[in-house]
This record gives C-alpha cells, sequence and structure tokens, in this order.
C-alpha cells in the first residue's frame, strides 16, 4: 500500500468497517444486547426466554453484587473493554448496561 496516499474509510457492510488495510468488525446495539443476555442466561443458568432487554438483573436472576462483578467480569473479557465503577453505578438493566457496554467498543 502507498503510505503517502490518504487513508480512505469504505463502509462494506453495517456491521465492518474497512480503514485502509484494517478491519474492524463493528457490533449492533441490539447484536451486544443479545450477547450480553445470551452470556447472562448461560452463566447463571436461566432459560434465555426468561430474560429481557429493560428487566433488572439483581430481581430477574435473583443474583447479589459479587454475582453482579463476576457476570461484569465475564462480559468485559468477552467484549475486550473495562468498565469503571462510575459508568455502572445506578445500572441495573440490561439494555442500560448494553449501552454502556457500547460505548466502550
Amino acid at each position: 500500500m502507498n503510505e503517502s496516499a490518504p487513508r480512505e474509510v469504505l463502509h462494506s457492510s453495517p456491521k465492518q468497517e474497512i480503514c485502509g488495510d484494517d478491519v474492524v468488525l463493528m457490533k449492533s446495539p441490539d447484536r451486544t444486547l443479545e450477547e450480553i443476555l445470551n452470556l447472562a442466561a448461560v452463566h447463571f443458568k436461566v432459560p434465555r426466554e426468561k430474560l429481557g432487554p429493560d428487566d433488572d438483573f439483581f430481581k430477574t436472576l435473583g443474583i447479589d453484587s459479587l454475582q453482579t462483578l463476576d457476570l461484569l467480569t465475564k462480559l468485559e473479557n468477552h467484549f475486550h473493554i473495562e468498565l469503571p465503577d462510575y459508568e455502572l453505578q445506578g445500572v441495573s438493566d440490561f439494555r442500560t448496561l448494553a449501552n454502556r457496554i457500547r460505548a466502550r467498543l
């Protein structure tokens, strides 16, 4: 590739962005939310259909704050991000959690 040539961004699909030689996969908000719901269902051994986007995960999963930290660690590893504590204060539903994760992707 000619290094002096300008690097243009080409959008080849809604989930993929090509910038020069680099390809970055972009997750849609719905996809991120589905991955969170699926991971939570598997991690806490509950049927996926029992979890909804606006459900309070403390109540729906019957978990405490320590178990929530365990889930958050799993999500950070899955999405390859770090979620600072201050961004998670007051977050108790899956949709808001997905939005916070999306902001870090």
